[in-house]
């Protein structure tokens, strides 16, 4: 008897919670098309699970230990506004300083979407690359750009 009047509610909870529409808050993704960047490169950023049509924010800060988070160029690490497309996706670039601010750095990109409040975060460097120095009066030189301590 306790059997069929559980399985009685069950089944009756079941079916209430089957006419209940339930919202779950999506994921969104945020990246660049690199993980690593020498300075004035230009990074290409995509990301995804935006609500169509929102605009959403996004900023490069530092990340590393030590450095204002806006590093030596706060010009260059600026909020950004895009509006994502009829499917949720945004597109953009950013200019990683070529004046050193980024020589050595980690970022973190970060995306607000503006009405649905979605988050997302992406970190990339420039992998403490080496920039050779030009002495001054030379009228050419070398930019060496490698893994540090590879030949």
């Amino acid at each position: 008897m306790r059997k069929k009047i559980f399985t009685r509610i069950t089944l009756a909870f079941m079916f209430l919670l089957s006419l209940t529409s339930f919202s779950v808050k999506g994921q969104a993704t945020i990246k660049t098309d690199l993980l690593d960047y020498p300075p004035g490169a230009t990074a290409i950023i995509t990301g995804t699970g935006f609500t169509p049509g929102e605009t959403v924010t996004l900023q490069v800060l530092h990340i590393d230990a030590g450095v204002d988070s806006l590093g030596t160029d706060p010009q260059h690490h600026q909020p950004w506004n895009v509006i994502a497309d009829a499917n949720g996706n945004v597109s953009t670039t950013w200019l990683v300083p070529g004046d050193g601010d980024a020589l050595g750095a980690t970022f973190k990109l970060t995306a607000e979407g503006g009405s649905s409040g979605l988050h997302a975060e992406w970190v990339f460097t420039d992998n403490n690359k080496t920039l050779s120095s030009i002495a001054a009066g030379v009228q050419s030189g070398t930019l060496t750009y490698g893994t540090a301590g590879s030949a």
